[in-house]
């Protein structure tokens, strides 16, 4: 069964969809809230969101996805400008009081003791950052983590790192007997930067010692990263609380979790619980799109919650 709802959050009317288990069906003591990913609204992109949520609603978790004001059909405005000024406030917790108020309702309504945390890209952030906020937050599955913070006028080409330029370099490289690719370089149709950018950050990392192409990637990223995730995780964790990262294997955040949170902190850090988990979904990009990621992404999440809601 599926029901759309609608609840406050300060001024705004928010609105979502709940998924019910059906008549029969023992429910699980924990419900699910999904939390948009960037300005996507409540089915998610290519509606990861609502295949996620019926999966987990036939294993018996109550699910809520929700549009957060100004997106989707809820209340509220998204200022004018660019959107990478938009994405930037989610990362660092614009919609942090509208998820609160989305646990206040879902475990009011339906009478739930506790709630797992989820969402893609913008909505891992969102998760992590609001789970501190209320005790009933039990657990998080954080789908793609930002762990920079997105700068005007970005392009592409200004996410690149070592990792995904090894990616690209190699897909130029397959395309050398590509007539068809030699004609768009010699007409002016490529994107002359990345390329350049690209074979460049590949040549380097092949060239520099692992401890050299560490400090080039600190240097560069070090004002952009999002510390305040690594303090969320912090606090989390030592609550004795749990934490799945789904992570893409062609997904330029993947590296960047890697050498800024995973090595630095979770694998080195005394302090942190080692009760998480890391899984990389095969050949993925940071979207989901196809069928086969997000079918290995819903039972990575199932199976993981299963384990911790038998």
């Amino acid at each position: 069964m599926e029901i759309p709802v609608t609840f406050k959050s300060e001024e705004n009317q928010l609105y979502g969809m709940v998924h019910i288990p059906e008549p029969g069906k023992q429910p699980k003591k924990a419900g699910v809230i999904f939390l948009p990913s960037g300005v996507k609204y409540r089915v998610g992109p290519h509606r990861l969101y609502v295949k996620l949520a019926r999966q987990l609603q036939a294993q018996g978790y109550p699910c809520l996805r929700v549009d957060t004001h100004g997106i989707g059909d809820s209340e509220g405005e998204l200022e004018r400008g660019a959107i990478t000024n938009v994405w930037s406030q989610i990362e660092t917790g614009r919609f942090v009081d509208d998820t609160l108020a989305a646990i206040a309702f879902f475990c009011r309504e339906y009478e739930l003791d506790e709630v797992v945390l989820s969402g893609l890209c913008g909505g891992a952030n969102t998760s992590l950052l609001a789970a501190t906020g209320d005790r009933r937050v039990s657990h998080l599955i954080l789908l793609g983590l930002s762990t920079l913070v997105s700068q005007p006028l970005e392009t592409f080409s200004d996410q690149l790192n070592p990792g995904i330029a090894t990616v690209i370099f190699s897909m130029y490289l397959k395309k050398i007997f590509n007539l068809k690719y030699w004609f768009r370089l010699l007409t002016f149709q490529s994107d002359y930067r990345l390329l350049f950018k690209s074979i460049s950050m590949s040549l380097l990392k092949r060239k520099n010692t692992k401890s050299e192409a560490d400090k080039n990637l600190t240097r560069e990223t070090d004002n952009r990263f999002n510390k305040a995730l690594v303090d969320s995780i912090h606090q989390f964790m030592t609550s004795k609380k749990n934490i799945l990262f789904i992570m893409s294997e062609h997904d330029p955040a993947l590296w960047n979790f890697t050498h800024l949170i995973q090595k630095p902190y979770l694998e080195s850090d005394s302090r942190v619980d080692r009760d998480y988990e890391v899984a990389v979904i095969s050949s993925a990009n940071h979207m989901l799109f196809l069928p086969e990621w997000q079918a290995a992404c819903s039972d990575k999440m199932t199976s993981w919650l299963n384990a911790r809601y038998p």
